[in-house]
C-alpha cells in the first residue's frame, strides 16, 4: 500500500462497496460511489484550471459535506489541500495562501471576501452548476507516495506560522496501521470531532474512508454543546471518537452503549 495513493486506495474501497454511507451531515448523507463521482467532478474542474502535481489548494470552508469533497477532489487532481479554518484573521488567512504559493481557494460566499483577489477561487455553493457538469469518471493521474498529500500550519506561537509538509505514503501507513489498532471497518462510525486545521482530522478522515467505514460530522454548535454532543453520539449510534481529554471529561460514557472506542490525549 505504500507504494500507492490516497485516492487509489479510496477508490479500492468506493469498488467494494459502493452502496456503504461514507459521509453524513446534518441529515444529509452520501454513499462511497456518491462521494467518489463529486469527487471526481471537483478534480476535473480543477484539472480544466490546470492544477496538478504538487501544486497547492486551500479549503476555507465550513464543516459541511463539500469540505470533505473538497480534499478528495484536490487529492484526485493529483494536488495537496491546505486547510484554513473559517475563524482565522483574514491576516493569517492571506499569509497562507501567500507563504504556500497556493493556486486557488476552494471556498463559500460567505469567505470569498476574505481572499485576496489575486488568486483563483472557486465557491463550492454558487459554482455548483459548473462543478455538475463535470464528468463523473476517475481521473488518470499518477500521484507518486512520495507527493505532497497536505500542509497543516503550525500555530505561529513562537514566530511566524510554519506549514507541515506530509506525502500520500505516510497518510496511508496512519490509516491501515490505526484500522487495525481501533478495529476500524465498514459498518463502523466515527465521529469527526477535529478542525482540519488540526492533525487529528486527518487520522479520523482518512482512517474512516480508507477503511469503508462511516464518518459522521459534526457541527459548530453541536461540538459546544456537551449535551448535544452526547445526544449526536447517542443518536448516530457513534462507535469511536477521537476527542480532547477536556471535551471526554463531559462525556458520560457510561450512557453511550454503542461507543467502542475512544482516543484522547
Amino acid at each position: 500500500l505504500l507504494n500507492s495513493n490516497l485516492q487509489t486506495v479510496f477508490e479500492e474501497q468506493v469498488v467494494q462497496s459502493p452502496d456503504t454511507i461514507a459521509l453524513k451531515f446534518n441529515g444529509e448523507a452520501l454513499t462511497y460511489f456518491e462521494l467518489n463521482e463529486r469527487a471526481n467532478q471537483l478534480a476535473h474542474y480543477l484539472k480544466s484550471q490546470n492544477i496538478g502535481s504538487d501544486d497547492i489548494v486551500c479549503i476555507y470552508l465550513n464543516r459541511s459535506i463539500e469540505m470533505v469533497v473538497a480534499i478528495w477532489g484536490i487529492l484526485k487532481a493529483g494536488a495537496a489541500y491546505l486547510p484554513i479554518d473559517p475563524e482565522f484573521p483574514v491576516d493569517r488567512v492571506q499569509y497562507m495562501i501567500e507563504d504556500s504559493n497556493a493556486k486557488l481557494v476552494v471556498t463559500d460566499d460567505s469567505l470569498k471576501q476574505q481572499v485576496d483577489q489575486n488568486i483563483a477561487v472557486l465557491d463550492v455553493f454558487s459554482d455548483v452548476q459548473e462543478l455538475s457538469s463535470q464528468p463523473v469518471e476517475n481521473l488518470v493521474v499518477y500521484t507518486h507516495p512520495e507527493n505532497l498529500a497536505y500542509i497543516i500550519y503550525t500555530s505561529g506561537s513562537t514566530g511566524y506560522p510554519k506549514g507541515t509538509l506530509i506525502a500520500h505514503k505516510g497518510v496511508i501507513n496512519l490509516a491501515k496501521s490505526h484500522k487495525a489498532i481501533f478495529n476500524i471497518k465498514a459498518g463502523v462510525k466515527v465521529l469527526q470531532v477535529s478542525s482540519l486545521t488540526f492533525d487529528a482530522s486527518v487520522l479520523e478522515i482518512f482512517t474512516t474512508l480508507l477503511n469503508r467505514a462511516t464518518l459522521v460530522l459534526m457541527d459548530k454548535s453541536t461540538l459546544l454543546s456537551h449535551n448535544k454532543m452526547m445526544d449526536m453520539i447517542r443518536g448516530e449510534k457513534i462507535n469511536s471518537v477521537l476527542i480532547t481529554p477536556a471535551l471526554l471529561s463531559l462525556l458520560d460514557c457510561t450512557n453511550l452503549p454503542d461507543l467502542a472506542t475512544v482516543v484522547t490525549g
